[in-house]
């Protein structure tokens, strides 16, 4: 397992559930064992493998979202080395205010960033790059996206991310969150690259 069984053990305990109540197993990348009702439960991303469920005409499922059982979780962020920051932080300015450039271009162009990403791509299928678009921009527009700005970084909820690796032994020991997310960098991006 790489890390969302986390979530689902953060939910199973936030609904007064024990991990021994459920059979849990190993998922593959495929969404086919579900599809073939080889176990009645799959963890999905929302820009991803539930718009593949929805494409093969798979509609009659219910979605769990972790939000709703208190749980918080942390999305997708961008990763570099203390090392990096050290040596090349305009680097890594240029690195984060194109990114933020880039998601806002492609949120704003749909159509272009899909043509964009078919010419790069071979047997990509175009609506589902067109609903993985509009979720991911649901998701970066959601909590603090949306009032602060594209990858504005959510302390609180990395904080409960945090304290729920902690619960469930997925970290040994508390991580200086303080010194692990450093915010001055996207507070140096123009505001232009990240506004919506």
């Amino acid at each position: 397992m790489t890390g969302p069984q986390f979530t689902l053990y953060s939910v199973l305990a936030h609904e007064g559930l024990s991990q021994s109540d459920v059979t849990i197993v190993s998922q593959p990348f495929s969404m086919q064992p579900f599809i073939d009702k080889q176990y009645d439960v799959a963890t999905v991303t929302l820009y991803n493998e539930l718009n593949t469920l929805k494409e093969q005409g798979i509609d009659n499922i219910k979605t769990f979202l972790p939000d709703d059982s208190g749980v918080t979780t942390q999305q997708d962020s961008i990763v570099t080395s203390e090392k990096m920051i050290k040596e090349k932080p305009e680097v890594v300015q240029a690195f984060l205010d194109a990114t933020l450039k880039g998601w806002k271009y492609a949120f704003e162009h749909k159509a272009e960033a899909v043509d964009i990403v078919m010419a790069a791509g071979s047997g990509l299928e175009r609506k589902h790059q067109e609903l993985m678009l509009d979720e991911i921009e649901k998701l970066m527009r959601a909590r603090l996206g949306g009032s602060e700005g594209l990858g504005a970084i959510d302390m609180a909820s990395i904080k409960a991310v945090h304290d729920s690796l902690i619960e469930y032994k997925a970290l040994a020991a508390p991580v200086d969150l303080e010194a692990a997310f450093d915010g001055s960098f996207w507070a140096k991006t123009p505001a232009d690259a990240k506004s919506m």
